[in-house]
């Protein structure tokens, strides 16, 4: 009995267990279903504006470029211009080092090389020839004549002689030039400071004549100090004779000359005032004396004034530009500061005219040395023509023996390439003296291939010009899709270009996309206004906008066999909560931008799935993210 009860206990327990697992299960089983089922994201289809326009990014470029090149392999010296400089036809790009090119190295290398060989060549079948013929002898002898004296000046031929006697006969007329200059130069130079000398010689002059007046005027200041001293002591008795004489000089003069005479009149008149001095013999006479002597200085003092002054008067009327003394002084001042000026002018002047002097004797000796340079290239030019006549001569006499070993058709073989090889290097040096590389066209450079020190190669693009006038391009890829929304004609807008100038941009052609074939297309658009090559620009291109009632994001438009649709979110309630299902919505699209779609068959406020966890269709139960 006590068993049964056991049972009947463990029995119960198990069914009570039981059930609350599955109590448990049925409230639960909705997340664990949801926790399985795909997660998705959903978006409400609300009405708004749709910019159905296309968006994309290109480079500027030129319609047409212009690469320079130059013919030979050249050292660059400098670049005169940098990307984005505008250049005129015929501005300096670049300038290249004064040497040779490689290419011209080379040649003159292998046509010497070829001339020995042929020299050589030449000399063993005229040998041999010369054994069986007396004429080839004779021309054998008086080509090596020839060839030996010419050895003596040069061992280039005769085209190579004749370009640098044509160059050593320009350089000898600059030279000649150059020393007629410096020649007239220093002539110039000379003649200044032989005009200089005289000038100083005349200030020198014009200094004397001024200084003997100031010396005069001298004198004639000691003069009147002199006068004035005597006038101190004897202006009182000349007073007197004067006054005696009736202010009359004539009589004055000559109470001076007879004081007997003077002395009686004195007498008569009592006028002596004597001192009463016993030991004069004759107190009148030594009284009229003194007077006399009076006069006779006072006279004299001022006679040699007026004579001194009409000397200095004299003096001043002979010198140029004075008028009179009060000029004397200042003028001397000026007159000597000029001659001052003028003597460290001179003591400076040797230096300068040396130096002049040097530059005509240099420029006439490289005149000299140049026409010997000439006169020697002028004999080598002679001995050159003669030696190419003897060599001719000999030649034709070796091809006409037509040797039995084939050696004159070998030596006829070599002459031509020989000739070839000069041809070549006759086209070579044609540019090859020009430093400078100039833009044959107008434009804006675009690309600098070169540096200064490098080696710019032959025939390869060194500096890429923008043929500015020919306009700008920019291409933009876009899908199928988009190049079916656009038409050829149709004006597109510059995005976020707020810092450039006003520029206009033309849809000019569609074409396909090389990077995207089958899928892509090329936008190439015409650009006109003011454009910058090389410039990244966002265009824009396509209808207007318009308002549509019912707009969805693009992820949310899907496509297949049927057309286009959505999946809709549908929605089932349940006592266990809502269960979600994917509905599929066929729609038809009115307009397209980059993030939105405007369709037909929705209804504001629905919802359609955007993006899924794992891929669904419709039909599916779906879980939604705000749920999860």
């Amino acid at each position: 009995m006590e068993t049964n009860v056991k049972k009947r206990e463990w029995v119960k327990t198990v069914a009570i267990i039981f059930l609350a697992v599955m109590l448990v299960l049925t409230f639960f089983s909705n997340t664990i279903m949801n926790h399985s089922l795909p997660e998705v994201a959903t978006a409400n289809v609300t009405s708004g504006t749709i910019n159905a326009k296309i968006r994309g990014q290109g480079t500027v470029s030129a319609n047409e470029t212009y690469d320079v090149t130059i013919k030979q392999t050249r050292k660059v010296a400098s670049i005169k211009v940098k990307a984005g400089q505008e250049v005129a036809a015929g501005d300096v790009l670049f300038t290249l080092e004064a040497e040779e090119s490689d290419e011209l190295k080379q040649a003159q290398t292998d046509l010497e090389s070829m001339e020995l060989n042929y020299e050589k060549s030449l000399i063993a079948a005229s040998t041999e020839a010369a054994r069986e013929n007396r004429e080839v002898q004779k021309l054998q002898e008086t080509y090596n004549d020839l060839l030996a004296q010419y050895h003596q000046y040069s061992n280039k031929d005769a085209s190579q002689i004749a370009k640098e006697k044509a160059a050593a006969d320009a350089k000898l007329k600059e030279l000649q030039a150059d020393s007629k200059t410096a020649q007239s130069d220093y002539e110039a130079r000379v003649a200044e400071k032989t005009e200089l000398e005289a000038e100083a010689s005349e200030l020198k002059t014009h200094i004397a004549s001024l200084k003997a007046v100031m010396d005069k005027q001298d004198e004639i200041v000691a003069a009147q100090d002199t006068l004035y001293q005597d006038q101190i002591r004897y202006l009182n008795d000349y007073n007197r004779l004067m006054e005696l004489a009736g202010q009359n000089p004539q009589v004055a003069m000559s109470y001076a000359r007879y004081p007997e005479q003077f002395a009686n009149m004195l007498t008569e008149q009592d006028l002596a005032g004597t001192t009463g001095d016993s030991k004069t013999a004759d107190p009148k006479l030594a009284r009229a004396q003194e007077i006399a002597t009076a006069y006779t200085t006072l006279t004299k003092d001022q006679s040699n004034i007026d004579s001194l002054t009409a000397e200095r008067d004299n003096m001043i009327y002979d010198i140029d530009g004075v008028r009179d003394y009060s000029q004397v002084e200042s003028e001397y001042r000026y007159a000597y500061n000029e001659y001052d000026a003028v003597k460290r002018e001179l003591d400076s002047f040797d230096n300068e005219t040396s130096r002049l002097k040097k530059l005509a004797e240099d420029a006439a000796q490289a005149v000299t040395d140049q026409q010997e340079v000439v006169d020697k290239l002028a004999s080598a030019g002679t001995l050159a023509d003669q030696v190419k006549s003897a060599k001719q001569a000999l030649e034709d006499k070796i091809f006409e023996q037509s040797l039995s070993d084939g050696s004159s058709l070998d030596l006829e073989a070599a002459k031509k390439a020989i000739d070839e090889k000069k041809a070549d290097i006759e086209k070579l040096t044609q540019n090859a003296d020009e430093t400078e590389v100039k833009a044959k066209v107008a434009g804006t450079v675009s690309n600098i291939a070169i540096t200064a020190g490098s080696n710019a190669n032959a025939e390869t693009p060194l500096i890429t010009l923008n043929l500015t006038d020919r306009g700008y391009t920019v291409k933009i890829s876009v899908t199928n899709d988009q190049a079916k929304k656009v038409r050829v004609g149709d004006n597109a807008e510059l995005v976020n270009y707020w810092y450039g100038g006003d520029i206009q941009a033309t849809l000019e052609n569609i074409t396909n996309d090389p990077q995207n074939p089958g899928k892509g297309r090329l936008l190439v658009f015409r650009l006109t206004g003011d454009v910058e090559p090389d410039t990244n620009l966002t265009l824009s291109i396509g209808q207007k906008s318009a308002n549509y009632d019912c707009i969805v994001p693009n992820s949310a438009v899907r496509t297949d066999s049927n057309g286009t649709f959505v999946l809709a979110i549908t929605v089932k309630s349940s006592p266990l909560g809502n269960r979600y299902t994917a509905t599929r919505v066929d729609v038809q699209e009115l307009a397209k931008d980059d993030t939105n779609t405007a369709v037909t068959g929705l209804s504001s406020g629905d919802f359609v799935i955007t993006t899924s966890t794992k891929p669904i269709e419709a039909g599916t139960q779906v879980r939604l993210v705000d749920n999860g």
